[in-house]
């Protein structure tokens, strides 16, 4: 263990340098409070010797100061020639974990080192365990957002998503957009190359869906079996469209592997829907919209991508038009 001795007598440091030295400790010393303290924050040490009565600041002070400048603990053990149950009580409540009075047996001393050692011991053991338990919990978190198979957010995430982004749009009086797609004949695509090709292609659509976002606070989501949903924040209609387009046209030059040494070709079709929501504005609404549009996409011929013309207004039915890009 590395040791601190806070003791303004220079006789009692040197043998305790000389004795914990020959136990196998590091020995760290300081002449006062003050200097302890310093030490303590410079030698990150394992455990700390304190005396009580010292020049500047005494060892209830100095305690005290340890005890508030870090979270994680130091096991603590004055060292002094005050005996009275007083003096104990009030090295206890500075925040001491033992108390030996002077002049003490070493075999004692070092019994209790022995014993706040074991203690030391056992609490990094839980802290570790606890800094484990947070990890797994956080981890645990981010898998409940995720698709399993995709790997892109679910459902559950992309309906707080939206709820989120609408209330922060409404609330800075900026454009949501929402990007509805949907992978052309894909029971087709599955008739053809089988169910785990069908997975192959939901994995690799959603992967080129990901890479072509390339803002944090946007977000990629499995909409339900072939949809996808592509939520983006602080963006206009314009801009929409030309996301959407891009996603369009990268799926579009993708070949997806089914099996080893087949390759097929995949097209999706986009309705987009974008407006400043209001307090007022349910996800469901701006949802109906852009999947108006994608309809008048699918009906239009597939890979392709279509505007909802309706402002995004709380209590609106879906459009009955869109805009077609092709």
């Amino acid at each position: 263990m590395k040791i601190l001795v806070i003791d303004d007598s220079a006789s009692h440091r040197l043998f305790l340098k000389a004795y914990l030295g020959k136990m196998g400790h590091e020995v760290v010393q300081a002449a006062h409070g003050r200097e302890g303290i310093d030490r303590f924050g410079t030698s990150d040490p394992d455990l700390i010797l304190l005396d009580v009565l010292m020049p500047g600041i005494d060892g209830y002070e100095t305690a005290r100061v340890i005890r508030g400048a870090r979270d994680q603990w130091v096991p603590i053990i004055f060292l002094s020639g005050c005996n009275e149950s007083a003096d104990i009580e009030a090295a206890i409540d500075a925040g001491g974990d033992d108390y030996l009075i002077k002049p003490f047996d070493p075999k004692v001393l070092e019994a209790k080192i022995r014993s706040m050692t074991r203690i030391a011991q056992m609490r990094r053991q839980l802290v570790l365990r606890s800094e484990e338990l947070r990890t797994a919990n956080a981890t645990l978190m981010r898998l409940i957002d995720i698709d399993g198979l995709t790997g892109v957010a679910n459902r559950r995430r992309l309906d707080s998503k939206l709820a989120e982004e609408i209330e922060r749009c409404c609330r800075n009086h900026v454009p949501l957009s929402v990007i509805l797609l949907d992978i052309d004949h894909f029971k087709r695509f599955n008739d053809s190359h089988g169910h785990l090709g069908g997975d192959e292609c939901l994995k690799a659509v959603a992967q080129v869906f990901s890479g072509e976002l390339k803002r944090p606070a946007d977000l990629v989501a499995r909409y339900g079996g072939e949809e996808f949903c592509i939520v983006l924040p602080e963006t206009d209609c314009a801009g929409a469209l030309l996301v959407a387009e891009r996603l369009r046209a990268a799926i579009a030059g993708l070949k997806v592997q089914v099996r080893p040494g087949v390759m097929a070709g995949v097209t999706v079709s986009c309705g987009v829907a974008s407006g400043v929501p209001s307090v007022d504005t349910p996800a469901e609404a701006l949802l109906a919209q852009a999947d108006a549009a994608l309809y008048h996409a699918k009906e239009g011929g597939r890979n392709m991508v279509c505007q909802s013309r309706m402002p995004v207004m709380p209590g609106t039915a879906p459009p009955s038009g869109s805009y077609l890009i092709q």
